[in-house]
């Protein structure tokens, strides 16, 4: 019995399935679950986005509370002083309370100005990130946005309109006047922001001058270095000094960015070239100079292959390569050339756009200072380093000389000619050298030129 009327229960949805209503019918709850479904995605949608919007909001008034207190805390603390003072001091209006009607109109005009003043800065900064920094890695444009003198800009801003609005609101929401010394504060807020502004809207174009975001490297890397060395204290923990060696090949990866930016222009520039080269032989010799100071096996050290010798290699190991007829694998050890290998790579791209044929000159003031860097080294019997920086040196002079002949059968060759076989013999990139930076310079370039002559160690 079961079993028919089972039997017949299908039989009436086989039936059914003919009929249109059916389908309709199954159609119709098919778009209520989807429905549902995009309503219940829409909502988890917007809760995921709300979530993250009360991060960044989070995350904001972190950053900006700070400064807001900080500001209202020292409002509070001149009025609090202005008022101790009332009756000791009697100068002026200075620590009298004046009304609003005296002070409203110049500090209604003065916030709005400040205002006009911070937008003015972040279009100047935008064109000129946009121009200048199109094309650049984004540490090199970092470079330019966390310079510190835009930054004390900006603050120096922001702190005035802070003030500006707290004396604007001060009388509505305390029903207390303020005292002239805060309005004397605003005021030589306001002052000193128009004055700066007229003095970095002309130091901002400099930064068309990539060589310029390249000023506060030396100190950072100094710093690293002191970090990293044991002079006049313990010696640092490993988290320092791996701490150290991070900053400072941060710091020479951004040089080496900046070189490559400048050997890649179009149009040659041998200002920026010495400025840097200078700045890395300085980062070279205060390296040099704290070196002994830093312990062998110190994090500061990059870590590179080693290599051990077959003639030294212990009797088991050489047995089993031979045996197997494989090589020893190596071991990493800390690498004392690492700082000075970084630093003569940026200068072995700087230097051929250093010498312009207009320009010459640079180069022989940078190649003397390399000369008496050199000596320096050697004397602190740094031989390794001496010689790395020696052969750096040495083979850009080759080049020269390599080049100086297009020159002396034809005064009059182009540019391009002699460029192409500076740039077969060194692979430089085409950039002009001018050869009387040789023939003409100073004696003491003939230290470097006359070593060249057996070919760069």
């Amino acid at each position: 019995m079961r079993a028919k009327r089972q039997a017949s229960k299908e039989t009436r949805q086989l039936a059914a399935t003919s009929e249109a209503r059916y389908w309709r019918q199954i159609d119709r709850r098919q778009r209520q679950r989807l429905r549902v479904s995009h309503g219940w995605l829409t909502v988890r949608d917007r809760t995921a986005q709300l979530r993250q919007d009360g991060r960044v909001l989070a995350n904001l008034l972190r950053s900006v509370l700070p400064a807001l207190v900080g500001t209202a805390v020292a409002v509070a603390t001149l009025e609090a002083a202005a008022s101790a003072l009332h009756h000791v001091l009697h100068w002026g209006n200075l620590f009298e309370p004046i009304t609003a009607d005296s002070y409203g109109g110049f500090v209604g005009a003065a916030v709005g100005a400040e205002a006009v003043f911070l937008a003015l800065f972040f279009t100047t900064v935008g064109v000129i990130a946009s121009t200048a920094y199109a094309q650049v890695p984004g540490e090199i444009r970092s470079l330019f946005i966390r310079e510190r003198t835009s930054l004390l800009y900006v603050w120096n801003v922001a702190v005035a309109l802070l003030i500006g609005l707290i004396l604007l609101t001060m009388p509505v929401v305390t029903h207390r006047d303020p005292h002239g010394i805060t309005v004397l504060l605003f005021a030589v807020l306001t002052a000193f922001s128009v004055l700066s502004l007229v003095l970095l809207g002309l130091q901002m174009f400099n930064f068309f001058d990539l060589s310029t975001l390249s000023y506060p490297l030396p100190r950072r890397f100094l710093q690293a270095l002191k970090a990293a060395s044991a002079a006049d204290k313990d010696t640092p923990q490993e988290i320092q000094q791996q701490a150290a060696h991070d900053r400072a090949a941060e710091v020479l990866r951004q040089y080496g960015q900046l070189a490559d930016l400048i050997r890649g222009r179009s149009i040659p520039e041998a200002d920026a070239p010495e400025r840097i080269a200078r700045q890395l032989l300085d980062c070279w010799n205060a390296a040099s100079g704290l070196k002994s100071t830093i312990p062998t096996k110190s994090k500061w050290f990059s870590l590179a292959a080693a290599h051990p010798n077959w003639l030294t290699m212990s009797h088991t190991q050489l047995g089993m390569a031979l045996a197997t007829r494989t090589g020893v694998e190596p071991t990493l050890a800390p690498d004392p050339l690492w700082a000075e290998q970084l630093i003569a790579g940026c200068i072995e791209r700087l230097l051929p756009t250093l010498s312009t044929k207009a320009e010459w000159q640079r180069a022989i003031r940078v190649v003397e200072e390399a000369n008496g860097l050199i000596f320096n080294l050697a004397t602190r019997l740094q031989l390794d380093e001496a010689r790395l920086l020696r052969r750096t040196v040495a083979t850009y002079l080759h080049g020269i000389v390599e080049a100086e002949p297009c020159w002396r059968t034809s005064p009059t060759a182009s540019s391009s000619r002699c460029a192409s076989n500076i740039s077969g013999s060194r692979r430089h990139g085409g950039s002009t050298i001018w050869p009387p930076a040789i023939s003409r310079g100073p004696s003491s370039l003939w230290f470097v030129h006359s070593s060249m002559k057996s070919g760069p160690s």
